[in-house]
């Protein structure tokens, strides 16, 4: 995926490599490993497509930390200081925070968070969390954190009217067995809901081990996840 970004300087030309945790015991057959990755790098640079940033997308938030670590490194090796590398995860399976440490150790210049109320589950880790984990590091975030926590209070308020399914507020450990990102999951548990099938969500999110699993190990992020989780249900 090639895109553009605004950014401090102004107009920037984005790449980004969408990645993901292959469940348990499935043979990978080479793909989703960090030398997997480090080859679409290459590939990108062989084409000479220009960037200036390079984001790893990992819309599930299931691939394991240290993957994370080594791929950041092993792209940081082959770009040099002057591009800057992004890290974008979710808290779907609850790993979110252990691998944003990891892309900062593996070299990442920044990270996606969210706000609550929408932060955590499904969406990205929230930035008051990641201040934390981040306190005494050598990658403490110097910022007014009362400010931030007075602006978290504001969009409360904001989002206040806004319905939050629950399972979209919710990690699961599941999810390592069955890649589910979040746009995904939100939208096919509002068509479940919208038609009265919420009782079919969780055996849903089992049957997505074999979607993935039978479906060619294809990441799981739209329009794929939307193939993957349409073929779940079908099943189901």
């Amino acid at each position: 995926w090639s895109g553009q970004c605004i950014h401090d300087a102004g107009l920037k030309h984005e790449i980004s490599v969408t990645m993901m945790g292959l469940p348990p015991g499935v043979d990978s057959r080479g793909a989703h490993t960090p030398e997997f990755y480090e080859d679409k790098v290459k590939k990108i640079l062989d084409a000479k497509i220009p960037f200036d940033r390079l984001c790893f997308k990992d819309a599930s938030g299931t691939t394991p930390p240290r993957i994370v670590y080594e791929t950041i490194k092993r792209a940081r090796a082959l770009l040099g200081n002057d591009v800057h590398i992004h890290f974008h995860s979710h808290e779907t399976a609850g790993n979110g925070i252990t691998c944003y440490l990891a892309a900062l150790e593996g070299g990442a210049d920044g990270l996606d968070c969210s706000m609550a109320p929408v932060s955590g589950g499904t969406c990205q880790p929230d930035m008051i969390t990641l201040w934390h984990a981040l306190r005494g590091s050598e990658f403490e975030i110097d910022i007014d954190i009362e400010k931030l926590r007075k602006a978290e209070g504001v969009f409360k308020d904001a989002m206040s009217e806004y319905f939050t399914p629950p399972e979209a507020m919710a990690s699961s450990p599941e999810i390592i067995w069955s890649p589910m990102p979040g746009g995904a999951l939100t939208a096919n548990t509002q068509m479940l809901r919208d038609n009265n099938m919420m009782d079919k969500y969780d055996d849903m999110i089992t049957e997505m081990y074999d979607a993935v699993r039978l479906g060619g190990f294809g990441t799981s992020v739209t329009p794929v996840s939307q193939f993957y989780v349409q073929q779940a249900m079908n099943n189901v």
